[in-house]
């Protein structure tokens, strides 16, 4: 498993309980993805490997315990025992990958929002002067290193001159403290110091496995490949409720965007995926993460037949 053993997880997140929870009382309805889901479940201690492998066979586990005494050798030995498992409780579940790394894509969107930590005051000093973002948004890990994740080699470089925020791509099954290190170095031009570690290791888990290229949802001329009719059904299942049947409900997008799923998905591909991917910061937007690729390609063909007209 790319991120090891998940009792570890746990014991961080306990770790980190009192600083998570004062963020959560500086600003409750922003916090509660990240601290609500993460802080007040009840995770369980560290779960035995040899249960963990019998789990996932549907056998009891098997365990070490000492046999009796023989009277006749009069020698202690030992054999191999079974045990009937015992029922996993509901507050038992461990918070899965996807989830973590659904919630590492929110913090690259935009982790102050998501934390609801007070934002730098200013724009960041690293950030080229000279452009039409706003100040407070020169902090998103997004507007660095954008929603393609290649920095000055991506979207971000042609919209930005100057920006020298590099690709992202080769930390993509990166050793996670590796992650965490450059994500915290002296030459990153970015506050990492003010986060919880939970949000700097959540965040690397993202960075490690959440990436994605276009091509597996756009060909070689911008158009999907996914089949639009299979994704009405997806659509109208997981978005329809707040986005509304012409998809012009309820969108929180970024600056410059029109009020249209439709032309969002048609003009801002990578921005579009992102989020479909991961949810939007502070919305109950679902993280469709847990569909195929394919799922998700005949989704985006679907929306981008919404609202034509919007150009």
């Amino acid at each position: 498993m790319v991120f090891g053993n998940l009792s570890y997880w746990r014991g961080l997140i306990r770790s980190n309980w009192q600083a998570l929870w004062a963020i959560r009382a500086q600003r409750f309805v922003p916090a509660v993805c990240f601290i609500f889901l993460l802080s007040m479940a009840n995770l369980p201690a560290a779960t035995p490997a040899g249960a963990q492998a019998a789990a996932k066979s549907g056998q009891p586990p098997v365990t070490d315990t000492p046999a009796a005494a023989s009277t006749e050798a009069g020698k202690a030995t030992s054999e191999k025992a079974e045990s009937p498992a015992e029922p996993m409780l509901p507050d038992e579940q461990e918070l899965g990958a996807l989830f973590l790394t659904s919630l590492g894509g929110r913090l690259y969107d935009d982790v102050w929002v998501v934390t609801g930590l007070p934002r730098p005051e200013g724009a960041n000093p690293g950030y080229p002067a000279g452009t039409d973002i706003l100040a407070r948004d020169t902090w998103r890990c997004v507007s660095c290193h954008g929603w393609d994740y290649r920095g000055k080699d991506g979207e971000r470089g042609e919209a930005v001159p100057g920006l020298e925020a590099p690709s992202l791509g080769g930390l993509q099954n990166f050793d996670l403290d590796e992650i965490i290190s450059r994500i915290r170095t002296d030459t990153h031009p970015f506050p990492a110091d003010q986060l919880p570690d939970l949000g700097d290791r959540i965040l690397a888990m993202f960075i490690n496995r959440g990436q994605y290229s276009l091509s597996l949802f756009y060909n070689e001329n911008g158009k999907p490949v996914g089949d639009a009719e299979l994704g009405q059904d997806m659509f109208e299942g997981a978005c329809i409720t707040c986005h509304r049947l012409d998809g012009r409900r309820f969108l929180r997008g970024e600056m410059g965007d029109h009020s249209s799923l439709g032309w969002i998905v048609r003009n801002r591909p990578a921005q579009s995926v992102h989020k479909i991917m991961n949810g939007a910061p502070a919305t109950e937007m679902l993280s469709l993460r847990f569909l195929s690729t394919w799922q998700i390609a005949d989704l985006i063909a679907y929306i981008q037949t919404l609202d034509p007209l919007e150009e």
